[in-house]
């Protein structure tokens, strides 16, 4: 809906800053990586954000670059994970620092992130771990293998997430694209 504020900052509190745009001024929620990128000075700032709407409040978050907003939109699809958890992870863990805790499946990182016991890094490790963060200079982008693309489709197409997992799972995906890939456990789940 509101798709990125432009304009000045005329109040910053992390995690709330207020981006003056069109004469209105914006509350928005931020990650500490998104309050480190802001000028200090009263400069105009271009913040890519989210407005997340609930049945009683509507909020609105901003981000440091695309990429950040992705991840948070990542997150909140994660079960358990509501916006201000998500918001508190990406500021405790940049986009590097959350790749390695997954990519190493390292449960103590994440339970370092206020709200975030074991259970809930359990959750964030399994849900993440098809995911490959791949860092380029300093902006972090998530790109989806194959693999995960595929499974996403065959979890629309009904399949429970541990039934496409295990599907996929049972072929060889070595150099298929996700369309492929879905073919060929459909193939197998028949047989």
């Amino acid at each position: 809906m509101i798709a990125y504020l432009r304009g000045p900052v005329t109040y910053r509190q992390p995690p709330e800053l207020i981006v003056e745009a069109g004469g209105i001024g914006y509350r928005v929620l931020a990650s500490m990586a998104t309050f480190d990128n802001l000028p200090q000075d009263d400069s105009e700032v271009v913040l890519p954000t989210l407005l997340v709407v609930r049945e009683n409040a509507h909020t609105l978050f901003g981000f440091a670059d695309e990429a950040e907003r992705q991840r948070f939109s990542q997150l909140m699809r994660i079960s358990g994970i509501g916006a201000k958890t998500a918001l508190a992870i990406l500021s405790a863990l940049p986009g590097v620092t959350l790749r390695q805790h997954v990519e190493a499946g390292n449960l103590d990182g994440l339970t370092q992130v206020p709200g975030i016991g074991e259970k809930t890094a359990q959750r964030l490790l399994v849900e993440l771990q098809h995911m490959v963060l791949k860092a380029e200079d300093t902006e972090v982008a998530e790109v989806a293998t194959p693999q995960y693309e595929a499974q996403q489709g065959l979890v629309r197409l009904g399949w429970k997430p541990a039934e496409a997992r295990r599907m996929i799972g049972a072929i060889e995906t070595q150099g298929l694209g996700a369309e492929d890939i879905i073919r060929e456990a459909l193939r197998g789940s028949v047989r």
